[in-house]
């Protein structure tokens, strides 16, 4: 305790003096304070993951930790997913990312195309968004960009990276495939349906 103290008060006092450059007083106070994200466990120091890591660089470490149990198809998909992921929220930390956020970029993607890098190299998201008569992507396309977003997200607070996910709850009830389901047979389709079931002799009822 004493020299906890004693290395305090040698601090305070350097630091007073103003004689220091920004280098030496970082570690005099290194000296003191211990490092964020570390322990000391035995003599083991316990490093954290990085909570400041901006979005591209949290998307590298969740493919090289994921792309192991995925397909070929299935890496690619994920890999033009979270491209397409930068080029809207930009490449901001993760811990930046929040629920409104998460709100506007599935409204944005309500707007633009299917296989837009395809259909529109070397344009931008905003060139894009400003075309005319284009069609844009399913609103399943939509939930799995946001799901995605999710997966990756979910894996950012198992690393403690984020307190919360901001991507949960967000994805879009597809009104219209419903729609499109109750009526994918009309009441000819039923009757003839109804028709070919086979009858029981016994109950001519039915």
């Amino acid at each position: 305790m004493l020299a906890t103290e004693y290395n305090v008060q040698k601090a305070f006092t350097l630091l007073r003096t103003g004689m220091l450059d920004s280098n030496t007083a970082l570690q005099v106070v290194k000296e003191i304070v211990p490092s964020k994200g570390r322990a000391d466990m035995g003599g083991k120091l316990d490093v954290a993951v990085k909570s400041d890591m901006l979005l591209s660089e949290v998307i590298k470490k969740y493919v090289e930790a994921k792309e192991a149990e995925w397909t070929a198809k299935s890496k690619m998909e994920f890999k033009s997913v979270f491209r397409l992921l930068v080029d809207v929220l930009g490449d901001v930390e993760v811990t930046a990312i929040t629920k409104p956020m998460v709100t506007i970029l599935r409204s944005t993607l309500q707007k633009l195309p299917p296989n837009i890098y395809k259909k529109y190299p070397g344009q931008t998201i905003n060139q894009i968004l400003a075309l005319k008569d284009v069609e844009p992507m399913s609103t399943k396309s939509v939930n799995k960009h946001v799901s995605r977003l999710g997966a990756l997200l979910r894996y950012c607070v198992e690393e403690e990276m984020i307190t919360s996910n901001p991507a949960s709850g967000l994805k879009i009830t597809d009104k219209k495939r419903a729609d499109e389901e109750r009526s994918a047979y009309s009441v000819a389709d039923i009757k003839k349906i109804v028709c070919a079931i086979p009858k029981d002799q016994s109950k001519p009822e039915r």
